[in-house]
């Protein structure tokens, strides 16, 4: 991540600004909106 880049969220593109914060992974970021989505539908898919 560039330092003069924004730090945005790789899934919508919110600022760090607009979210919780973000979590670094090696080449993204994700907010905590779009973690806890995730958490959703990865328990939805193993329950199926």
């Amino acid at each position: 991540m560039g330092e003069d880049a924004p730090e945005l969220c790789s899934f919508y593109g919110k600022t760090r600004a607009l979210v919780d914060g973000l979590v670094a992974g090696p080449s993204s970021l994700i907010c905590a909106e779009c973690l806890e989505l995730g958490q959703e539908i990865m328990a939805q898919e193993l329950q199926q």
